[in-house]
């Protein structure tokens, strides 16, 4: 009889400890959605930045920000300028330019499929301190993700160790193809544009940016990011598809209720390449 009660304890014992281990397994923190959902909003309102730029580079609207490789834009876009063919604030401070990729997928010099209309709205150039910009997308997809709210860039001028300095705030949505939910993402920043502003082109250019974000993954977890290290931002003519995708810099992700991810997109190689650590379990990812 005691042996048959020492048998009872000892299997009850064993299964104790396999229920808690199989449930502490199962309770492993492996959710990367909330980190990549960030990096997909910041990676689609990056793009109408680097579209502000392109579209009033140099004050006209030259069809040579269309056909180069390593504008964002295409042959397949149309840019409307308000005024003409050369800006003109002078009427009520304003000028507007009208980037249009018609109803349908239009194959970009950057690889991505993009439909819809982006209106940017400047109060100077680009480049003259204080001017602001306001990005609005109307019917605008990219990939079939649908990219809607305002945009908005402020030019700070130059300072020690970068050539200009925007201040970037954002406060939008993407929305998922086939049903994959809803992103709200809100962000403010600053870009710093660190090397090519000297020339007219931007296939020199390289940007850092840092500040912060917040808002709810498709899922419907909220969350906040932290720019740790400046993410990076370079176009590189040797590489076209570099300028697709932030190449180094890493972000804090809070995801509400959870534990930290630290975001890391890489050491400075052209690649859709990031990972997301996780209690020091780290997940590979791919950019679209």
């Amino acid at each position: 009889m005691k042996f048959f009660r020492l048998v009872i304890f000892v299997g009850v014992i064993f299964s104790a400890l396999f229920f808690s281990c199989k449930k502490n397994q199962e309770q492993v923190d492996n959710d990367t959605s909330s980190a990549t959902d960030n990096s997909l909003a910041q990676q689609s309102f990056n793009d109408l930045g680097t579209m502000a730029d392109e579209a009033l580079r140099n004050g006209t609207s030259n069809i040579y920000k269309l056909d180069n490789p390593n504008s964002v834009l295409s042959t397949c876009a149309t840019i409307d300028l308000a005024s003409g063919t050369k800006v003109n604030f002078n009427s009520d401070g304003k000028d507007t330019i009208t980037v249009n990729f018609g109803s349908t997928n239009c194959l970009c010099n950057d690889g991505r499929y993009r439909r819809g209309i982006v209106q940017f709205v400047y109060t100077g150039l680009y480049r003259t301190l204080g001017t602001v910009i306001t990005v609005t997308p109307t019917n605008y997809y990219v990939n079939d993700y649908a990219v809607q709210g305002t945009k908005t860039v402020t030019n700070n001028g130059s300072g020690n160790g970068y050539q200009l300095r925007h201040t970037i705030v954002v406060n939008g949505t993407i929305i998922k193809p086939n049903n994959g939910g809803t992103i709200t993402w809100s962000s403010n920043r600053t870009r710093d544009w660190v090397s090519g502003d000297t020339t007219l082109m931007w296939d020199d250019d390289v940007y850092h940016i840092n500040g912060n974000a917040n808002g709810t993954s498709a899922n419907g977890t909220s969350f906040t990011s932290t720019i740790i290290s400046p993410l990076v931002r370079k176009f590189d003519p040797a590489n076209p598809t570099c300028k697709k995708y932030f190449i180094q810099g890493t972000i804090d992700h809070i995801p509400t209720g959870k534990p930290t991810r630290t975001i890391d997109f890489g050491n400075g190689t052209c690649d859709n390449i990031g990972t997301v650590t996780v209690n020091g379990n780290v997940y590979t990812f791919q950019m679209p």
